[in-house]
């Protein structure tokens, strides 16, 4: 080894013995706001993280009813008790017993409703796309109006065979705000696998696209998404969302209940 390359690996080497970071002694987190709200909460002096986690596991019921109460759930009816301590975990104690809430509501509660929500990126389209939280409570409202006029009900089961993206988040949180169930299977799935998957639940109404991009490349996606139409015989509704081809260059007459 020459002596540049020598002298080189050595400055490496001071370089990697040094702590490159320590943590604000302030604590300025979140999870230290936490920890003051439990002290304050329960007349404790948890002094660190460590003390925190402690507690959690020691006293768990009043750790979550902690929780609950620092991220703010919404509820439309409050729980009657976080879990029966005195059960097992094979017992699958049932948590936060009485409380009814929506997964939907809580997820779009952010009161800055010009704060971003989602950043998508996807080789269908050049620029990344944000949504913020207003754009999103709006869409998904728009969603969630359609899907009752299909007749989506509590306990249906709704499903995306769609790219992760907006529109798959979207429909997730429209068929969650009604109540209803969603699954999702990704679009590089063959047929097989999506039906091992969907005809476990049989599903009322399915989203999804008429053609997906890899590698640069449009591929058709209507002959795979036709044969899973065809082996989920309760399904009532198929929407198609124009991504990567326009609804134009889209050929929907060999789908039924579009």
């Amino acid at each position: 080894m020459s002596k540049d390359a020598e002298g080189k690996s050595e400055r490496i080497m001071e370089v990697e013995g040094k702590v490159l970071w320590y943590p604000d002694s302030k604590r300025n987190t979140q999870m230290d706001t936490f920890r003051t709200q439990v002290n304050g909460n329960h007349g404790l002096n948890l002094a660190n993280y460590s003390d925190l986690y402690q507690w959690s596991v020691d006293s768990y019921p009043e750790f979550w009813a902690e929780v609950w109460s620092f991220c703010g759930v919404v509820s439309s009816k409050p729980y009657e008790e976080v879990v029966d301590a005195s059960k097992r975990i094979s017992d699958v104690p049932e948590w936060f017993q009485g409380a009814r809430l929506n997964y939907a509501e809580n997820l779009l509660k952010h009161a800055d409703q010009d704060k971003v929500a989602l950043y998508a990126a996807s080789e269908a389209n050049d620029e990344i796309v944000k949504v913020t939280f207003g754009e999103l409570r709006r869409d998904v409202a728009v969603f969630a109006a359609a899907m009752r006029k299909m007749g989506v009900q509590p306990g249906d089961r709704v499903v995306g065979y769609l790219p992760n993206g907006v529109h798959a988040v979207e429909a997730m949180l429209a068929a969650a705000s009604i109540g209803a169930v969603w699954s999702s299977t990704s679009v590089d799935f063959g047929v097989n696998g999506v039906l091992d998957r969907f005809s476990q639940i049989q599903p009322k109404l399915i989203f999804s696209v008429s053609a997906v991009v890899y590698n640069g490349k449009t591929h058709d996606h209507m002959e795979k998404l036709i044969s899973v139409v065809k082996g989920l015989p309760d399904l009532k509704k198929v929407v198609v969302i124009p991504y990567a081809r326009s609804k134009h260059e889209t050929d929907l007459s060999k789908i039924p209940n579009r």
